[in-house]
């Protein structure tokens, strides 16, 4: 943009004005894109940009949103729910409802918690549905959560404990869970 375009944006629509050029942003996805291999794909966080997602969109592989309104402002704009990441520390009932009930299933829903496996696996469950998740893991700060003890080295199903369907790059750093449509039970899996 050039300077006497940005004044006759501030002279229209008056200042403080934020003003995002899509097309620079165009421009930056696909040298992004270009830079890197192949088999990288790009999620973006939409937080505070929605306005950006009609150009954006068609670009990025993945859309990460943290909260209810994030994923109901997606919904409304039609966006591919298998493109949507539904992650955050904040899942209500109706969000991981909505999401998991859908014909196609979010690309992942992070679990921050055990709580939230929880709420995923219950609705997922309730739903008939399979749902792709990942855990987020702590490293020993305040985010995500521990990996149980006796999970070291892989867990044992139980006739009580949920099943999952992991596969990922690193376990100890992330896993996708997917229930069955019987409901949820365990397969093992290993950090190492």
């Amino acid at each position: 943009m050039t300077d006497s375009a940005l004044r006759a944006l501030a002279d229209r629509f008056g200042t403080p004005l934020y003003i995002f050029d899509d097309r620079a942003l165009v421009q930056r996805v696909r040298y992004l894109r270009e830079a890197l291999p192949a088999r990288v794909g790009i999620c973006f966080a939409i937080k505070a940009n929605p306005f950006v997602l009609p150009a954006l969109e068609p670009l990025v592989d993945r859309l990460e949103v943290c909260s209810p309104g994030e994923y109901r402002i997606c919904r409304a704009l039609g966006l591919p729910h298998d493109k949507i990441v539904v992650s955050g520390v904040h899942k209500d009932i109706q969000t991981v409802s909505s999401a998991v009930s859908e014909r196609q299933a979010p690309a992942a829903v992070t679990i921050e918690s055990v709580s939230q496996l929880d709420l995923v696996l219950h609705q997922a469950a309730t739903h008939s549905a399979r749902v792709p998740v990942l855990l987020r893991l702590t490293s020993g700060n305040q985010f995500g959560m521990a990996l149980p003890r006796s999970c070291a080295t892989g867990c044992a199903p139980t006739s009580s404990t949920p099943r999952s369907s992991p596969s990922g790059n690193t376990p100890a750093q992330q896993a996708r869970w997917a229930t069955s449509k019987k409901g949820p039970s365990w397969t093992q899996f290993s950090t190492s």
